[in-house]
């Protein structure tokens, strides 16, 4: 919350400052003006799903609203993780969600936004479990669509357990913290992993990525209701 704290100063004495910051690229004044908002995308569960026409997801939800917010129109750009940090690179699109985390191996080749979610993987068990003394060999089960719980539970000795989209999790299970209480599971006190997400923008575009921060920033509740009601789906 301190952190949000002192986002939200900044974004405030940044609005009085007339132009500054500015975009090398004017993208931000050019999407405002017609041109599409051109966003790469890549599957990331839960953060950007494959859809029947374009992405969904929570990230693929967030930049609809932000566009809307600009009165800008969205050109989906498909690509790989890899293909899409290139591209960003290269201006040659303006956003890219992937479920990126601030500490991705990007360097200094792209910007990014300020972390508007910070997430934790966890083990929970169903009411009335008894937990082991030790996790190895004890079968953890998680949604099939994120494979890298598999080497999450590895890493501590568990057995992973794949189950398919929305399936029950319980007794014990692997999810994000905001996720366990829609599957009916309580903190083990187990922790996993925790990350910091980021929506990707080009290089120097610092007046985009200033707007989409302040835009994160008013959505921090729905965020956090959008993951917990996403859990089951």
């Amino acid at each position: 919350m301190r952190v949000r704290a002192a986002l939200a100063a900044v974004l405030l004495a940044l609005a009085g400052c007339g132009e500054f910051p500015k975009d090398s690229n004017e993208t931000l004044n050019e999407v405002r003006a017609g041109r599409p908002l051109r966003v790469g995308w890549s599957a990331a569960e839960p953060w950007v799903r494959e859809g029947q026409a374009e992405p969904t997801g929570l990230e693929a939800e967030l930049v609809r609203q932000f566009a809307q917010s600009i009165g800008a129109k969205i050109e989906w750009v498909p690509a790989g993780e890899a293909q899409l940090v290139e591209a960003l690179a290269e201006n040659a699109v303006d956003l890219g969600i992937a479920g990126f985390a601030v500490d991705a191996p990007w360097g200094a080749r792209i910007g990014q936004t300020q972390n508007y979610l910070t997430t934790t993987a966890v083990i929970g068990a169903a009411e009335g479990t008894t937990l082991p003394e030790s996790w190895d060999g004890v079968p953890v089960r998680y949604d099939r669509r994120r494979p890298q719980f598999d080497a999450l539970l590895r890493g501590i000795g568990a057995e992973p357990v794949p189950v398919e989209p929305g399936g029950d999790l319980k007794p014990i299970g692997a999810a994000y913290a905001q996720e366990l209480g829609p599957h009916g599971l309580f903190p083990t006190g187990e922790t996993l992993l925790t990350e910091d997400r980021v929506i990707a923008t080009p290089p120097a575009e610092n007046a985009l990525a200033i707007a989409l921060d302040r835009f994160l920033h008013s959505r921090e509740g729905w965020i956090a209701e959008r993951v917990a009601a996403e859990a089951r789906r």
